[in-house]
């Protein structure tokens, strides 16, 4: 049992946590009876249905891993400099990933990121592309 309801007020409360992954809609019947006198039969029942809908949180954050490629050679033509695979262990949308940015230590606008696609469809991985030629006595 997840719901217990109070036998006056009819608040129906929790007993234990929902969760979206095991049961995302719960439909309960409460039945209500009143106090009718005994001898005309007793109470009078009465039901109404009751629909639950749990709403999916975002439980996890992306996790990100980074695969190095060789080193990008001075004034080299090399297009890829790492792959980067981006996993979010959460359900439905909130698993999904909406962007990938470089935010930081790139000002010069060197790289770029863009997903990868394997048989028309985008994948979890990310090429981080060089986009100019880096040249040692003006980039470190």
């Amino acid at each position: 049992e997840q719901f217990a309801i109070h036998p006056t007020t009819g608040v129906v409360s929790l007993t234990r946590p929902l969760r979206y992954s095991e049961r995302a809609v719960h439909q309960l019947t409460v039945l209500a009876q009143d106090r009718g006198a005994v001898f005309k039969g007793g109470g009078k029942p009465s039901t109404a249905k009751l629909k639950i809908i749990v709403k999916q949180v975002n439980l996890f954050a992306p996790e990100i891993t980074i695969q190095h490629l060789p080193d990008v050679v001075e004034n080299s033509n090399a297009d890829i400099y790492a792959i980067v695979k981006v996993i979010d262990r959460d359900d439905g949308i909130h698993g999904q990933i909406r962007s990938l940015d470089i935010v930081d230590g790139d000002p010069d606008g060197h790289f770029r990121i863009k997903p990868a696609y394997q048989d028309g469809q985008q994948t979890a991985e990310y090429n981080i592309e060089v986009l100019k030629l880096l040249d040692r006595e003006t980039v470190p």
